[in-house]
């Protein structure tokens, strides 16, 4: 409906539209959180976004469903803003640059924030190639992924973790793996915004001695420098954002640590408190989400899942 939408100033009649999304609302009273996924471009198994927002929306419902209505909707298909009819909160999960669904369209998901919608952002739907893309996601989240300045590199991240920290810490332990973890994030500064910082871990120098590292990545070699890797959003207008840099596949939602963080982040963004020992949702299991890949095979594919059914496996034994 809207992918030939002329965003050449963003008239009264669409910004009327998208406060008309907002008070429709969930039929039920409930809140309703929208998981919006965009095509990949990545190889089997990574970037697999329309997994990621189908289990995380399952697990929404499945642990607070008593007042959260969660839906995917997958705009690599199609592209229909008015699917998003009635959602108090987005969470987009997409790839970046030009294959971000919301490349020079971000005037779109600024007008359901300014009408009071809250938005997350996972991995590399953090970054656009346009620098005005980029500055409407620091209104909406505080921050993105800048190019020849943040860092996306695949190492052992972990976490020390302190439950009186925040609500969306609650029940959280400490934890960590390896994963493709982007850091150095351009933080915005804007009158008004509140930016907490809930994930932060420090890089190993190793990192910052490649050649591929960035100058300002290479410039806190031995500082010992904590990175923040997932952080909220309170911003001006009253709504509410998050920005999170894990998730490069799905796989690591058996973890139940980085699960119950994920789900605590998606219920605040949906204004939804948090109980004291965080939201529960069961596992995913791993080979219902590798049968939905419909991805041409990778190369590496035996090596690639049986090096990832071993860390899925290892992470389910570790749950309680």
């Amino acid at each position: 409906m809207f992918g030939s939408f002329n965003l050449k100033g963003i008239n009264g009649a669409f910004c009327a539209f998208c406060m008309l999304i907002i008070l429709c609302g969930c039929a039920n009273g409930k809140r309703k959180l929208a998981f919006v996924s965009g095509g990949s471009v990545h190889l089997w198994g990574d970037h697999e976004h329309a997994a990621m927002c189908e289990e995380l929306a399952r697990m929404v419902n499945e642990s607070m469903g008593d007042s959260v209505e969660a839906v995917w909707v997958d705009f690599g298909k199609d592209f229909n803003m008015s699917r998003l009819k009635g959602a108090d909160a987005l969470v987009i999960v997409c790839e970046g640059e030009q294959n971000h669904p919301f490349a020079s369209k971000t005037a779109l998901i600024k007008a359901l924030n300014d009408s009071g919608v809250n938005i997350g952002a996972v991995h590399y739907s953090l970054m656009f190639s346009s620098p005005a893309d980029n500055a409407v996601l620091d209104t909406l989240i505080g921050g993105h992924y800048q190019n020849g300045f943040s860092y996306n590199p695949f190492y052992e991240a972990n976490f020390t973790i302190d439950n009186s920290a925040h609500p969306v810490l609650n029940g959280v332990s400490s934890f960590g793996f390896y994963d493709e973890w982007h850091f150095n994030i351009q933080f915005a500064s804007i009158p008004g915004q509140k930016i907490t910082p809930i994930l932060k871990t420090q890089v190993p120098d190793s990192l910052r001695r490649r050649r591929s590292a960035p100058a300002p990545v290479r410039a806190a070699l031995g500082k010992g420098r904590l990175e923040t890797v997932a952080w909220l959003a309170e911003n001006a207008n009253g709504t509410r954002g998050f920005g999170f840099m894990g998730g490069h596949s799905p796989w690591p939602l058996a973890q139940k640590d980085f699960r119950k963080l994920l789900l605590n982040m998606c219920a605040w963004l949906a204004n939804i408190d948090i109980p004291e020992n965080g939201f529960e949702a069961k596992a995913p299991d791993f080979d219902s989400i590798a049968s939905k890949i419909k991805k041409p095979i990778r190369s590496d594919y035996e090596n690639y899942v049986k090096k990832m059914r071993a860390a899925f496996d290892k992470w389910i034994a570790e749950a309680p």
